[in-house]
């Protein structure tokens, strides 16, 4: 992989090109970071607007079209769907079916049925 940098004209804006023959979980993971640095994604109680850390989602579901987050006290709803917050491929995060995404850092113990 070639990595060029140079630096914009002054006044200019700056910009990434990506140049790809196809699109890794992995590139995904990278342009998402750069998108959103702080990793965080917005979501909703009531009308009130809230910043959730990933890291504390134990799983994401969606219910009647509508997406809602799991953490240890709260469910937040993310106006976000599921298959956009599947290609953010958060570190530790898996879907494991049609509607949920789980954070596997969440998971204690499987227990086989």
């Amino acid at each position: 992989m070639k990595i060029t940098i140079k630096e914009p004209p002054a006044g200019a804006e700056e910009e990434i090109i990506v140049l790809c023959h196809n699109i890794s979980p992995e590139l995904l993971r990278v342009l998402n970071s750069l998108k959103n640095p702080d990793n965080m994604l917005v979501a909703y109680i009531d009308n009130e607007i809230h910043r959730i850390n990933p890291v504390d989602i134990f799983y994401i579901e969606a219910v009647d079209k509508k997406t809602f987050l799991y953490c240890e006290h709260d469910v937040y709803e993310s106006k976000q769907r599921l298959y956009e917050l599947d290609e953010l491929a958060m570190k530790d995060f898996m879907r494991i079916s049609k509607s949920v995404i789980v954070n596997m850092s969440k998971i204690k113990a499987l227990v086989p049925s």
